[in-house]
């Protein structure tokens, strides 16, 4: 998320060039964007002694989807332990947090050399846990649908009416219907393209991280794009029912010219 904020901070910068009064919209936008990123660098530099902008946990994440045990989605406690395995003992005698996830960076090229292959098959599995979430690459995929952890209150039981299978149709269609008018939607507005850019950068920005490292069960890391998914899809949607206007374009004189 921080990558894609500075280049939006930047592309609002930039736009603000050509608006009345536009230097103080951007100096308002910078403010709002170093302040809290610099107070939280203070306070983890205090913290770490190393200057960490957001998080340190970049290489735990990174192992976490890149081990061999990695299914696309968060590990437990249980399993993150195992497969570290004779690593353990050696990252818990490290008391600075920085530094022990730090060294797990050796281990996640360690993986990535030795075996590309399965790394490769660990990024698809990441990209569909984002995009569906981790349950649906379950065998039955329904929501919520783990029993141990019901029985232990970890996962919250679903309303009856939730459960219900024209329901999960209902949702499994929703999802689908999206992602496809949402591409379609994307390839219709390649007219707009310069200012519609900051978008089809979102797409590529915001799910990479998760691409890279792991997602999660639900598709909760994706909400954040949904929100560019639905632009595109309304997008393709009103372009079905009625023909887009043409976006403006500068005069050019066409006319021959003759010496």
């Amino acid at each position: 998320m921080l990558p894609f904020a500075l280049v939006g901070l930047l592309w609002f910068i930039l736009r603000c060039r050509k608006q009345y009064l536009g230097w103080l919209c951007a100096l308002v936008a910078f403010l709002w964007f170093a302040i809290p990123l610099a107070t939280w660098t203070v306070r983890n530099f205090q913290a770490f002694e190393e200057p960490i902008p957001i998080c340190d946990s970049t290489f735990l994440h990174l192992w976490i989807g890149n081990n061999p045990s990695a299914d696309g989605t968060e590990l437990d406690e249980y399993t993150l332990r195992r497969s570290l395995d004779t690593r353990l003992a050696e990252l818990t005698g490290e008391k600075n947090q920085a530094l022990r996830y730090n060294m797990l960076m050796s281990d996640v090229l360690d993986q990535v050399r030795s075996n590309p292959r399965a790394t490769c098959d660990r990024r698809i599995q990441s990209m569909l846990a984002y995009f569906l979430g981790g349950d649906f690459l379950s065998q039955d995929h329904n929501l919520a649908d783990n029993a141990a952890e019901k029985e232990e209150g970890k996962v919250a039981t679903p309303p009856s009416w939730l459960d219900d299978e024209s329901v999960r149709t209902a949702l499994s269609a929703s999802l689908l219907g999206m992602l496809c008018l949402s591409f379609l939607g994307w390839r219709w507005s390649m007219n707009w393209r310069q200012e519609s850019r900051l978008a089809s950068l979102a797409m590529i920005w915001l799910p990479l991280p998760y691409i890279l490292s792991h997602a999660e069960r639900l598709s909760g890391p994706r909400l954040p794009l949904d929100g560019v998914l639905l632009c595109f899809a309304a997008f393709a949607l009103i372009g079905t029912a009625v023909r887009p206007p043409t976006p403006p374009q500068a005069n050019v004189d066409t006319r021959r010219k003759y010496t």
